[in-house]
């Protein structure tokens, strides 16, 4: 029998940064919708358009990032840096950290790694959801890409990685930018869940749920209709960064979304989830969005 637990059973909700690490991370973080609790921050070296719009803003040069996002956590166990002091003040009070960041170039895989480590020394929970290169990028950026992530995995209990070449499938005809647009879209839905259901005391759930795990991956699927739970599930798992063996993962986080979520429908939902997840143990939450009887299905569940 797969195990489950609802989120969203508390009473208080949690005050949320979501840290945009370089152009890409910037970028990505204008697609979220204002939301009571949820704080965004844009992190660069130098001024940037991406930085446009986002009212708190840090700047910290490519070596102090560097040298920071470096740093062994096992030895550095406290702040060593002005530059650590200066993020560290963006970040307390916060109870959960989120960091966005496109990985490759210096800027979002530094950046990343820096707010990751600040967060942990602070003990605030601190999630990562980040891009890596395409392959025709070439072999440097996407070593670059993987050092950054390797890094990043040590730091948060579990990171949702999205590869570029994922955009292939699609957007496979669509202009790059507006590609883009459409992956940073679907990045943020994860977060703009969190941010409608999840309360304080789901953060340490989460946080303890994923520890162990090195990365997870992200289905979205949408339907109505009499069937609508039953192919909302196919269509998530249908994504194009699930393409893993998913009846051996051991965890699944799963969003339900809807005008109307009612508990028949939840409980269809999860047992689909269940064919495609057996062994799974399942934290689920619901929210209420749109308009007509579209519902909306949202997995990230760990590669074995």
């Amino acid at each position: 029998m797969q195990r489950t637990q609802q989120l969203g059973q508390g009473d208080e909700r949690p005050k949320i940064a979501v840290v945009g690490c370089g152009g890409a991370g910037c970028n990505t973080v204008h697609h979220l919708p204002a939301t009571p609790g949820l704080e965004i921050i844009g992190l660069n070296d130098v001024p940037h358009p991406s930085l446009l719009g986002i009212r708190h803003r840090v700047l910290i040069s490519e070596d102090e990032l560097k040298t920071i996002a470096t740093l062994d956590d096992s030895v550095a166990r406290g702040l060593e840096t002005d530059a650590e002091r200066m993020i560290a003040r963006e970040l307390i009070g916060f109870d959960m950290v989120v960091v966005v960041a496109g990985l490759g170039g210096n800027t979002g895989g530094d950046g990343s790694n820096a707010i990751a480590r600040i967060a942990r020394v602070h003990n605030i929970p601190v999630w990562g959801i980040v891009t890596q290169p395409f392959k025709a990028e070439g072999t440097r950026r996407r070593m670059t890409s993987q050092e950054s992530l390797d890094r990043l995995r040590k730091r948060c209990p579990g990171v949702l990685a999205f590869t570029n070449d994922g955009l292939l499938e699609i957007a496979p005809e669509i202009p790059i930018l507006r590609a883009f647009a459409i992956m940073g879209q679907i990045m943020v839905k994860p977060l703009e869940a969190m941010s409608r259901l999840v309360t304080k005391s789901d953060i340490r759930l989460m946080h303890e749920f994923f520890a162990g795990c090195r990365e997870l991956r992200l289905g979205i699927g949408e339907a109505k209709g009499p069937h609508r739970s039953f192919e909302s599930v196919i269509d998530a798992f249908a994504s194009p960064w699930m393409k893993f063996d998913t009846e051996r993962a051991r965890q699944a986080i799963v969003f339900i979304s809807g005008s109307k979520v009612d508990e028949h429908i939840v409980k269809d939902v999860l047992h689909n989830v269940s064919l495609r997840a057996p062994i799974a143990e399942v934290l689920y939450g619901t929210y209420t969005e749109g308009e007509g009887e579209n519902i909306r299905v949202s997995v990230m569940v760990p590669p074995p």
